[in-house]
């Protein structure tokens, strides 16, 4: 099966992290991963696992996190980048989509991961 490697930035304020998260007898938690592999189930009519370079906590924010698919051959002229970003709420974007060899994996393929911490210390208003 064809690769897709995807890019992805989202504002993680809503969302408990990356990890999709099952709860007993319960619907999920939203995260970055359970709405990715909702909208390829959309796409495709079957689920499939959405494996991500690395996992973010709760709250967490991306500027270029990446991910990869395997994906059938009848889908590899798809716009993945349009199709993933019509069905995804707009806190989540996919910046890149592309091919990649079927060795390519999201987290062991990784030469870097850059991690960058902002806090906010103020007590007198909540930051934009």
């Amino acid at each position: 099966m064809p690769r897709l490697k995807i890019t992805i930035a989202y504002v993680g304020t809503a969302y408990n992290g990356w990890q999709t998260q099952a709860r007993k007898n319960a619907e999920p938690l939203p995260t970055i991963q359970t709405f990715l592999e909702n909208a390829v189930a959309h796409i495709l009519g079957e689920k499939v696992h959405v494996h991500g370079a690395g996992r973010t906590d709760s709250g967490v924010h991306a500027d270029g996190q990446v991910a990869h698919l395997d994906i059938p051959d009848n889908r590899t002229s798809l716009n993945w980048q349009l199709a993933l970003n019509t069905l995804l709420p707009r806190d989540i974007r996919i910046v890149d989509a592309r091919l990649v060899p079927d060795t390519f994996h999201a987290q062991h393929s990784a030469i870097r991961k850059t991690y960058e911490y902002r806090l906010w210390l103020s007590r007198r208003y909540a930051p934009p």
